[in-house]
């Protein structure tokens, strides 16, 4: 499984890549737009759009809401011995990334509150309920 998780998280970097990749794309053709209609006289900053939020590439920060509990979900279901918050960040490729550790850790409190995983605290081992 070792093989598939290195894959996943392969793939998962690039597509947060191609996301930035597509934003800085988008930004350069409003900016090519907006030169554009400057040289034909049309130009009305009031009506100009609102360039698109940067958003962050590191970490979570570009996944959707509940990605994360869900990948956390993933993994424990393919881990049926349990992972702890450790090997849980750094099999997501969080590790060292504060905000995407902090992601995570809140992921692992609310799923544990509703009750989706179970956490032996002697241990510190999360378990898909």
């Amino acid at each position: 499984m070792e093989g598939v998780d290195a894959a996943y998280e392969q793939v998962t970097e690039q597509v947060a890549e191609l996301r930035a990749q597509l934003e800085e794309k988008e930004r350069e053709l409003q900016t090519l737009e907006i030169i554009k209609q400057v040289r034909a006289g049309t130009f009305r900053p009031h009506e100009a759009p609102a360039p698109p939020r940067r958003r962050s590439t590191s970490g979570t920060g570009t996944r959707p809401r509940g990605e994360t509990a869900n990948r956390i979900m993933e993994l424990l279901s393919r881990n049926t011995d349990g992972l702890t918050r450790g090997a849980i960040i750094e099999r997501l490729g969080a590790k060292g990334d504060k905000s995407a550790e902090a992601s995570i850790s809140n992921s692992l409190v609310s799923l544990k509150r509703a009750s989706r995983i179970g956490h032996n605290t002697e241990s510190g081992v999360y378990t898909a309920a």
